[in-house]
């Protein structure tokens, strides 16, 4: 009996024992499975933000592809065919043919900008607009190209500069022409464009190194002119333009039997098609002249500040309508724009045999210009930005070999130029540039400066210009 009471009390004791091990048992396994569960939460809401990271990335890259898709699907001819044109931005706005057949591309820029001067000088403080050029290229078959090109404020009344209290602004047509394009060595050229002479002159407003052009490219290079070239290309390195105009100007029917020659040729020692900013450069022209009559003997056969207002030959003498002789030209530079450095220098010399008037027999003028710019990167990329520095002076001397009469002469008429400037160019499109120019000339006459004594003197300006192109 003892036994079976003492084998009870060791159940009793064994049993709670064994149960209360159990139920730690299963707190324990409890605990531990809830800390995996938490883990596994964890770790799945883990896996979820990067999902939804790649799925962002994804749908970017799903976006980007998708865009490539369409871009090739489009480009395709098949697919243009049924679309008829395509359209886009290259260096301009475009529309072209399916086949590639037709195009017409819009380029244009504007500039406006500000002046300042001097209190003694004739000109005043004001705002300008240099240009608004709208520019229309087509090309057909590849073997005829068409340019029109309006100027919209390119008409400048008074005729004597931007910062005079007469001008006004009125639309222009420049470039109108067609070129037929047979061989890189042989093209032919008819209609209005820039006579090939000169180089600063066949710039545009936005390509030049300084706002303004010297005073003896301004007065002598001709500009444009309705006429005939054959142009070409030997071998990449040598380019030849010939040409044959009326010889009045702009827009002008010619007022009579002779005709304007003209003519170029220019060396390309870094290859034409690798660089067609660096040539050596030499030009010729020969006219019998009657436009220079214009605001009086000199006419535009004057001498001028940068920016155009005439310092020597103005109507200070008598128009005279037979005043005509033949005028002969010569022009000799180069350039050299490779990287951010550019240098370029140009010689022109000119004179006019003017038959028929009296004491004024002939009218002889020589000048030039040398300059550099430099353009330094800030941004460390290709992007067309950087500060712009330059330096630039001219030297301009106009002459009358048998002079007397009417004017006593207009000897020793010299104009020395210099131009400093700064700039920054915030990407290939959008350019800022401010010039400081100083003027002295040494001889007063019409409108040349003077100082307080009233002689010779000197005179400066500061300009600042933007300039945005497409």
């Amino acid at each position: 009996m003892r036994q079976i009471l003492f084998f009870l009390l060791i159940l009793s004791v064994l049993i709670p024992s064994f149960v209360l091990a159990q139920d730690a048992k299963l707190n324990d396994d409890q605990e531990r499975r809830l800390q995996e569960l938490e883990n596994l939460v964890k770790q799945q809401q883990h896996r979820i933000e990067e999902l939804q990271s790649q799925l962002g990335e994804t749908e970017q890259s799903t976006r980007e592809y998708t865009e490539k898709l369409v871009k090739e699907y489009l480009s395709q001819e098949s697919v243009q065919e049924d679309f008829g044109v395509s359209a886009g931005y290259d260096e301009g706005f475009f529309i072209r043919s399916a086949d590639g057949s037709f195009e017409l591309k819009m380029t244009g820029f504007i500039q406006f900008g500000v002046g300042f001067f001097e209190d003694d000088t004739k000109d005043n403080n004001s705002f300008f607009v240099n240009g608004i050029f709208l520019t229309f290229d087509m090309t057909f078959y590849d073997q005829w190209w068409a340019r029109i090109q309006f100027d919209l404020v390119g008409k400048r009344g008074g005729n004597d500069g931007l910062f005079q209290n007469d001008q006004n602004f009125e639309p222009e047509l420049r470039d109108a022409f067609i070129q037929y394009i047979g061989t890189p060595e042989f093209n032919v050229r008819v209609g209005q464009t820039h006579v090939p002479f000169s180089i600063e002159g066949q710039y545009g407003e936005n390509e030049g190194l300084s706002i303004f052009s010297e005073p003896f490219i301004v007065g002598w290079s001709h500009g444009r002119d309705p006429g005939f070239m054959i142009l070409g290309t030997m071998r990449d390195v040598l380019e030849y333009r010939l040409s044959v105009h009326n010889g009045e100007g702009q827009n002008q029917i010619n007022q009579s039997d002779q005709f304007l020659f003209a003519g170029q040729m220019r060396f390309f020692y870094l290859k034409k098609s690798v660089n067609n900013d660096s040539f050596i450069h030499v030009g010729f022209l020969r006219a019998n002249d009657n436009r220079l009559k214009e605001n009086g003997a000199f006419g535009s056969a004057s001498v001028f500040t940068p920016w155009g207002r005439r310092l020597f030959g103005d109507a200070n003498v008598a128009n005279d309508d037979g005043t005509q002789g033949w005028r002969t030209a010569f022009d000799v530079g180069a350039t050299y724009n490779v990287g951010p450095l550019r240098i370029e220098g140009e010689y022109m010399y000119s004179e006019w045999e003017r038959a028929q008037a009296a004491g004024l027999r002939r009218l002889h003028g020589h000048g030039g210009y040398i300059g550099a710019s430099y353009i330094h990167n800030l941004t460390g990329e290709d992007d067309g930005s950087g500060l712009i520095g330059l330096f630039k002076f001219s030297y301009t001397d106009l002459d009358d070999s048998n002079g007397g009469g009417a004017t006593q002469g207009i000897e020793g008429q010299t104009v020395l130029v210099y131009t400093a400037g700064v700039g920054y160019a915030f990407n290939r499109y959008i350019v800022v540039n401010a010039n400081w120019i100083l003027v002295e000339a040494d001889r007063s006459t019409v409108n040349s400066p003077k100082n307080d004594n009233g002689v010779d003197g000197t005179e400066q300006g500061w300009f600042v210009q933007v300039t945005a192109q497409w």
